[in-house]
């Protein structure tokens, strides 16, 4: 592996590695940190805003109770009104318009126009303002009578509108119809309006019946209202002649989101929110105690076709437990809240009594009242992978800065080493003149200094070295290349050196007469060498 990968390998590992491991730590504890406080937030807004549930709950509650009692005060008087003018002798001066002049432009009344609050069902399935007169009352004569036999009726019924009006401007949304039905079969209604279907006959509805076999004000279940296709709630009660026979029925009809209080709830939480008005009492198949739905916003939502009248459900949870006690506090007409499921969803229940055996119930998503913490959480979720991105840019370009500055500082290291290892090249070539020429200001100066002090006394040592080998050569070859053979005599001699020459000298002379037993022996030392 070159130096440069070294060199890099080594930087990026130790440049990352403590940058990755603070980002790490450094974002587990932000997080760790934002779950514990969020969790501590949930479990503080989920008890207060329960609370506040609750008392929205009471409110409504009390709002509902007070309207009610309104509404049975407005009942009575209408019908206290109606027995009146029922004794009363006919006059014929006013001017009436029946159900079938609501239907002709051309006999309408002239302050007939659209009203937001009356919505009718179209052929489409959509809704459209239904055309009203606030200034005249409707009269509906029931089929097979004869309309000459009823004026009488119709006459005095019509002395009532002075007070179907001071009701309206006094109540407002809180009434949608104003009505006296009689047994002699003319229905008398307020504001004046058409629409009435085919076979309609008062006598047979339900708030008729009930009405006629009671001695007080009863309250209808919630249904489709005959002209509109609305859903409605209504009260009534048995009018009666002096004689205590009975002449009637008066009765009001009140929206069911007026009731249930489905806009003003709606704006003030969610339109997710889910509201009950509910009956505590014994079931009639059973005889167990229970809450019983008399109205809730669902039946807003699925309204079907006119007549089919709804019954009493009765209102179901999750959890029995739950459901036990809060049938038991509503029992004993406490207000309180508690977590439970509805129909799946995690769900606040806020319940508070509503007079009598009524009580108003407000069922709320968990999600909603978190969503703001919810938020939070996921920017913080968020917050954390922009902070990966960040980082993950930052170590990228500390990787490509690591990179360069690697690349440089390699370059700055190696150029020398190169020169270094060129001169040293040259040198092994013979090249005494080689020399490193750099200026590092580190130690490679010091040893780029020893190399070029080496070099000539290298060269001084091989050229000495040289000169002892040709001084070495001369010398042996003046030493005798062999030991002469002279009979009766062993001769042996050498010449051992100290160094790579000397000065000692030896040398044979034999005579070179055939028969010449003789010979000479030279033995010399070099002087003037200490």
């Amino acid at each position: 592996m070159s130096v440069r990968w070294k060199f890099l390998i080594f930087f990026v590992t130790f440049s990352l590695a403590p940058l990755l491991v603070v980002a790490l730590v450094g974002q587990r504890g932000i997080l760790q940190m934002g779950e514990t406080i969020s969790g501590l937030a949930i479990e503080s807004r989920t008890a207060i805003v329960s609370r506040e549930l609750q008392q929205t709950a009471e409110d409504y509650a009390k709002i509902l109770g007070r309207e009610k009692e309104i509404l049975e005060l407005t009942l009575r008087i209408i019908a206290r009104d109606a027995q009146r003018v029922l004794s009363e002798t006919p006059k014929g001066s006013s001017k009436v318009y029946f159900a079938g002049d609501y239907d002709n432009p051309d006999r309408a009344p002239k302050d007939l126009n659209s009203s937001a609050r009356h919505l009718r069902s179209v052929a489409s399935g959509k809704t459209e303002p239904m055309p009203v007169s606030y200034g005249h009352q409707v009269f509906f004569i029931k089929p097979g009578i004869d309309k000459r036999l009823v004026m009488g009726d119709i006459d005095r019924l019509s002395r009532l509108l002075p007070l179907h009006k001071d009701f309206e401007s006094q109540l407002g949304d809180m009434l949608y119809w104003q009505y006296v039905s009689l047994e002699s079969g003319v229905h008398a209604a307020y504001p004046g309006h058409g629409g009435y279907p085919s076979g309609y006959d008062p006598q047979n509805r339900n708030w008729y019946t009930r009405a006629r076999e009671s001695v007080t004000h009863v309250w209808i279940l919630p249904y489709i209202d005959a002209s509109t296709s609305q859903l409605i709630m209504t009260a009534s009660m048995p009018i009666r002649h002096p004689d205590g026979s009975f002449a009637g029925v008066a009765a009001i009809d009140v929206l069911l989101s007026e009731v249930l209080q489905v806009h003003e709830l709606s704006s003030q939480w969610s339109s997710t929110m889910r509201s009950f008005l509910v009956w505590a009492g014994r079931g009639k198949k059973t005889g167990d105690f229970g809450l019983w739905v008399i109205a809730q916003k669902d039946y807003l939502e699925n309204a079907a076709a006119w007549s089919p009248v709804m019954g009493m459900e009765q209102l179901a949870g999750s959890d029995a437990k739950k459901m036990d006690r809060l049938a038991e506090a509503v029992k004993v007409r406490k207000s309180g809240y508690l977590e439970m499921d509805y129909y799946g969803v995690n769900s606040v229940w806020a319940h508070a009594h509503a007079g009598e055996d009524m009580h108003l119930i407000l069922i709320v998503p968990k999600r909603i009242i978190l969503e703001q913490l919810v938020q939070v959480r996921e920017t913080l979720h968020s917050l954390m992978k922009e902070q990966w991105l960040v980082t993950g840019l930052v170590a990228s370009g500390v990787i490509l800065l690591i990179i360069l500055a690697t690349l440089w500082f390699a370059h700055a290291m190696i150029r020398p080493l190169l020169v270094m290892v060129q001169a040293v090249q040259r040198l092994a070539g013979g090249d005494f003149s080689a020399r490193i020429n750099i200026n590092t200001g580190d130690e490679r100066d010091l040893l780029a200094s020893s190399f070029n002090e080496m070099v000539p006394q290298l060269e001084d040592r091989v050229q000495m070295r040289k000169a002892l080998e040709v001084a070495q050569e001369v010398q042996q070859n003046l030493l005798p290349q062999g030991i002469p053979d002279l009979p009766g005599f062993d001769l042996a001699a050498k010449s051992v050196y100290c160094d790579e020459t000397g000065g000692d000298y030896f040398d044979f002379f034999p005579c070179e007469d055939d028969d010449c037993h003789r010979f000479g022996i030279v033995v010399g030392d070099v002087t003037g060498h200490g």
